[in-house]
């Protein structure tokens, strides 16, 4: 696997999208200091294994971005990641275009991210990491490698099946086998079965008195039926119903006044015409009545005028025509006054008639007409009502089935014949529960079926045993064959690492037994212990070949590349040169990233030069 494009933004100096190529082997990439050599180099680890922090962002930028194109043995693929509000990761294959998510993880399967950082990953401050790194930590790493345990830690795996394994034996534990919840079971089922042969043995009959009770249910469940059905019937006549409450209210109202004689509707409506033709003449009759008394005046006022004026005029004609035209008056006003004397006449008939007919109504006050009319128009409002109800079908047929009962009574009547269905179950049921032999029998079959399945479960619990120990003893003997015979093998090759550092001046690299992740190294003046003994250029040089030989021993493929960041700080020219031609020979495994700031690089080194700042 290759990495031959990346394009970052937004990711330590590089504020804008920028693109670089690679190429397989070694990749060169020199430039001064703050040229973002750093930068990039991160990129590549991020995309490769994801983000590790905010800190991966450029401070001014609201989102980081990395596209990287790999070439494969199945094609080229793409990584595509994001780090805004959440971050996010897809690979592509660039074959089929099909994206799969891989969230912040590692891109590709094979390599946790921690293991990368840690040795795939090398810098001048990381050298010396392996003088406190836990080295039972880095040996259970390689064992769980060799061991294809998904890169977990032995230990890890040992005390997960350990922990299983103890579960089986737990009393209540909650896994799928446990072995001491499943004995407990069957031991309650063999006593169940015992306990139910023995009520098989003792159960009297009770036969008969079920026969009778279940004739009594039958009937009961008719009986409940049946009102059931009548007052589902009667629910769905809401009409009806509402009609027999109104007559019902009308009934209560009348009921206190049922005694009360009130005249009929003929004698109201001839005291209400009687009342229109007493209004009709009180009018004529005052108009008349005021018409005489004009007139009689009139004529008296003439009368005495035409005599006066006759006498001062002596002129006797103008007498006799003041006394005719006083005598046409006193004519007029006589038989005005006749009129107003008969309507008067007619009116007081009229509140004679009205009295009488005041004092026959059963009320008395300035009310007692319209109550008495309220009253009636109430009764004939009844007898309206109950005309239309006794016309009903339907209420005939409910009166029959209920005399003289409100129709929701049929409601309650259908609880009642439920409520007696479910005294009779019940007690069908207690006699049931003094004769189950059918029920018996059942369960007997019933427990034999569990008890054959605890049994089942028993022996597979057994085999889950002895699948987890036999998991066990070959995890532990990866892990003690690893301790016992491969623990180092991986010096070998940090050795022939060690001696092209060091122009073969160092020509053993060897680890202390007594203490894991203690190494000394064989020189001219024998062996050294790697510390503060040695120079700080050659301690570093160790720890190099150390980390180079641990990634060989993790990936001897070389699937992963490796990413070096200016680790010759420290190193004298012939050094230099030596790592210039390690540098060479494990470019020929796997892909080199080698970032420096030195200008000397050898013109033969065969390398994808990228200058940078």
């Amino acid at each position: 696997m290759n990495l031959t494009e990346l394009k970052l933004e937004g990711i330590g100096g590089y504020e804008q999208s920028k693109t670089f190529e690679f190429k397989p082997g070694l990749n060169l990439l020199v430039g001064p200091n703050e040229a973002g050599k750093s930068s990039l180099k991160r990129a590549a680890e991020i995309a490769l294994v994801g983000f590790r922090s905010a800190q991966d962002r450029h401070m001014d930028s609201e989102q980081a971005r990395v596209e990287a194109r790999f070439s494969t043995e199945s094609g080229d693929v793409r990584i595509l990641r994001a780090y805004g509000k959440r971050m996010n990761g897809q690979r592509i294959s660039e074959a089929d275009s099909e994206a799969v998510s891989i969230g912040n993880g590692a891109a590709f399967d094979g390599m946790e991210p921690e293991v990368f950082a840690s040795l795939f990953s090398i810098g001048v401050d990381e050298l010396s990491e392996l003088r406190t790194q836990d080295w039972e930590t880095i040996e259970s790493r390689l064992v769980g490698h060799l061991a294809s345990t998904g890169m977990a830690l032995p230990s890890e795996v040992l005390d997960q099946l350990s922990r299983e394994m103890s579960a089986i034996y737990r009393e209540n534990g909650r896994g799928n086998f446990e072995l001491k919840a499943i004995l407990s079971a069957l031991r309650t089922k063999r006593e169940q079965r015992l306990a139910a042969v023995t009520a098989m043995d003792a159960e009297a009959g009770l036969d008969q008195q079920i026969a009778e009770t279940s004739l009594r249910l039958e009937a009961a469940e008719s009986e409940a039926r049946l009102w059931q059905s009548r007052a589902d019937q009667i629910h769905q006549r809401p009409d009806l119903l509402a009609l027999v409450r109104e007559i019902q209210w009308y009934t209560q109202k009348l009921e206190a006044q049922d005694d009360l004689i009130l005249p009929d509707r003929e004698a109201f409506e001839v005291y209400e015409k009687n009342r229109q033709c007493m209004e009709a003449i009180v009018e004529p009759e005052n108009r008349t009545k005021k018409s005489a008394v004009g007139f009689l005046g009139a004529a008296a006022i003439l009368l005495s005028g035409m005599l006066g004026l006759s006498a001062v005029m002596r002129i006797p004609y103008l007498a006799f025509a003041g006394i005719a035209a006083a005598i046409i008056l006193t004519w007029r006003g006589l038989k005005d006054n006749r009129q107003a004397s008969l309507l008067e006449r007619q009116r007081r008939e009229m509140e004679r008639e009205e009295a009488r007919f005041i004092q026959e109504l059963p009320f008395q006050g300035s009310l007692a007409v319209e109550e008495s009319l309220a009253l009636l128009e109430l009764r004939e409002k009844e007898a309206i009502l109950r005309t239309r109800l006794n016309a009903d079908s339907d209420y005939t047929r409910f009166s029959a089935w209920l005399p003289n009962q409100p129709l929701e009574e049929a409601q309650s009547f259908a609880m009642k014949a439920r409520l007696e269905l479910a005294a009779l179950e019940n007690r069908r049921l207690a006699l049931e529960l003094k004769s189950r032999r059918q029920e018996i029998a059942a369960e007997i079959e019933d427990v034999e079926r569990e008890i054959l399945s605890l049994e089942r479960r028993q022996s597979k619990c057994v085999s889950e045993w002895n699948r987890m120990l036999l998991e066990s003893l070959i995890v532990a003997s990866a892990d003690q064959a690893f301790r016992s015979r491969r623990r180092y093998d991986f010096l070998a090759e940090s050795t022939v690492y060690l001696k092209k550092l060091t122009n073969e001046r160092y020509t053993a690299l060897l680890a202390r037994a007594e203490s894991p992740g203690r190494f000394m190294v064989e020189g001219p003046e024998g062996l050294k212990p790697v510390d503060g003994r040695l120079s700080r250029g050659t301690q570093e040089q160790v720890y190099l070949a150390l980390k180079l030989g641990l990634v060989d021993a993790l990936d001897p493929e070389g699937n992963w590349p490796v990413f070096l960041d200016d680790v010759a700080v420290n190193f004298d020219r012939v050094r230099r040169s030596g790592l210039d031609a390690l540098l060479e020979t494990i470019s020929k495994r796997r892909q080199v990233f080698y970032f420096t700031c030195r200008d000397d690089l050898p013109a033969r080194l065969e390398a994808n030069l990228i200058r940078m700042g």
